[in-house]
């Protein structure tokens, strides 16, 4: 779970980053892409937009979406929720919700105030709270990555649980996400459900795909070169020697290297 926490916490700064270099922008109903200053969202949906000195008005049904750069507030919660202070980052979750949910963060939100929750070992509200994403639909192409991550966490939160069947359903929904990062774990995670079920020989064929066909996925492929090794360790396959020897020669600084049987 604190390998989870860790790279979501890292993606969301990422994306925190790329979204400060990037303006406001409204797509509208016939397909026009309006660039503005600023953007502001009425509990009912309706658009104040601005540009320059001059302020017009959206109605709801007149776009499709609009998207601004991570307000403050949501960096707060952000930092809030990498210093475990989840309680604050909870507080600052919802609040940011409600103001920015049509503005292209409803489901970033969704996702801290879920990792929060999770932290404090409520895992039953952080699903209450990922419930949404089931069936969220993407007008938004920024909302894309938060989507597959709120998914990563329920299937997180699902495995910790011992719920393999609910976490396998929901690693099949973003077992071709766009990530390569998000690819690769469900692949780990679905090779993890295997050998916690004793199918190990089928844990390590999940393995050997992160391995061979997300090369440019660091973390997740050290960790699957680690669970491959081993897991074949255990099956007195010699074959564990030769991902073993890959581990240390492509991640000899890795944390995995240590773990090898």
């Amino acid at each position: 779970m604190k390998k989870l926490f860790l790279f979501s916490v890292a993606v969301l700064f990422l994306a925190a980053v790329s979204q400060a270099k990037e303006g406001c922008v409204v797509k509208l109903t016939n397909g026009t892409i309006q660039q503005c200053d600023g953007i502001e969202a009425s509990a009912n949906g309706d658009l104040s937009v601005r540009s320059g000195k001059f302020t017009n008005k959206i109605k709801k049904k007149d776009y499709i979406y609009a998207h601004i750069p991570m307000p403050a507030e949501l960096k707060t919660a952000l930092s809030k929720l990498k210093t475990k202070n989840y309680k604050e980052a909870i507080s600052a979750a919802v609040q940011g919700q409600a103001k920015y949910k049509a503005l292209g963060w409803n489901l970033f939100c969704s996702m801290v105030k879920a990792e929060a929750e999770n932290g404090l070992g409520e895992q039953a509200e952080a699903l209450k709270t990922l419930e949404e994403c089931a069936g969220y639909e993407i007008t938004n192409p920024e909302e894309e990555k938060y989507r597959d991550e709120c998914q990563r966490v329920m299937s997180s939160i699902y495995f910790d649980m011992k719920k393999y069947k609910e976490c396998a359903e929901v690693l099949n929904k973003i077992a071709y996400s766009k990530s390569p990062e998000v690819a690769a774990y469900a692949l780990n995670k679905q090779g993890d459900i295997f050998y916690n079920e004793g199918e190990k020989n089928r844990a390590v064929i999940k393995y050997l795909q992160t391995v061979y066909l997300m090369k440019s996925v660091g973390n997740e492929r050290a960790e699957a070169l680690l669970k491959a090794a081993n897991t074949l360790k255990e099956l007195n396959d010699n074959r564990s020697a030769k991902f073993a020897a890959m581990l240390k020669k492509d991640y000899p600084q890795s944390p995995y290297v240590s773990q090898l049987k």
